[in-house]
């Protein structure tokens, strides 16, 4: 059938064999790739589709990252070009994890993450980020786990967790976050852990919490919270773990305090 040719079985289509293994997926899913033997780029550590190039790409990308892998470790590098990072991240349409961390970025362009639609873990913290826009993570289908902490957001969009209906982790950390608005985590009705601690939140009202029936930790630590709603706490079913500021906001609601699993500091 493709005589002289390799042939993608899963599609049937078939691709000239100068182009099996060169680092980019050529069949529909990727037959054409998926028994390479990966290559490393200069001061990365590899491993089957791991990549770990933590602080290797100092001045830029690290070039030569095979196409298949699922795991990215970039944190660190220092001098990451925002205007690189988009069409970077296309060449690898199996990635899952991916780690940013500590990178001077200050700004994403808004569909820095349209081709990563893969994604399960995202990490941005301590990246200089100054801004949540609302479509930042909009095809990000399948993320479960979003680090944000660290970084002094002066403007965050409330509809920018709105697509991320499978997320389980947030963490926003040490963000300069002040005000929850009602429909910050409205469509965030799967997460299981959120962490708030040591921002500046003053106030938590009557419906901040409604949509966040299966979460389990949720962290107040850290913030001078002066006015909390009576039943504020009332949808949180499944928590198991409050970390809260003072004593006597963590006795406001009954279920926690019969429930006796409040931590205060």
């Amino acid at each position: 059938m493709c005589r002289g040719q390799f042939l993608c079985h899963q599609s049937r289509l078939c691709v000239p064999r100068g182009v099996v293994c060169d680092g980019h997926a050529n069949c529909p899913n990727g037959e054409d790739e998926q028994l390479c033997a990966p290559s490393c780029p200069d001061g990365c550590n590899c491993f089957d589709r791991v990549v770990n190039c933590t602080g290797a790409g100092a001045f830029g990308l690290p070039s030569d990252i095979h196409a298949n892998t699922t795991v990215l470790d970039l944190s660190h590098q220092r001098f990451l070009s925002n205007n690189k990072l988009k069409n970077f991240l296309q060449k690898f349409p199996y990635l899952f994890h991916l780690n940013l961390r500590g990178n001077h970025m200050n700004d994403m362009p808004r569909n820095t993450f349209e081709k990563s639609g893969n994604l399960r873990s995202l990490d941005l913290s301590n990246t200089g980020i100054k801004k949540l826009r609302n479509n930042y993570f909009d095809r990000l289908y399948h993320l479960r786990s979003l680090k944000l902490q660290e970084n002094k957001f002066r403007r965050i969009q409330p509809k920018f967790l709105s697509k991320l209906k499978k997320l389980e982790v947030l963490d926003l950390r040490n963000t300069s976050l002040s005000l929850l608005k009602d429909d910050l985590f409205e469509n965030s009705f799967r997460l299981k852990e959120l962490y708030l601690s040591d921002n500046n939140i003053s106030k938590i009202g009557a419906h901040t919490f409604a949509m966040l029936t299966e979460l389990e930790v949720l962290d107040l630590s850290g913030n001078e919270i002066r006015e909390i709603a009576r039943h504020s706490l009332h949808f949180l079913r499944s928590l198991k773990t409050l970390l809260m500021p003072a004593a006597h906001l963590c006795c406001l609601t009954e279920m926690v305090q019969a429930r006796n699993e409040c931590q205060v500091n």
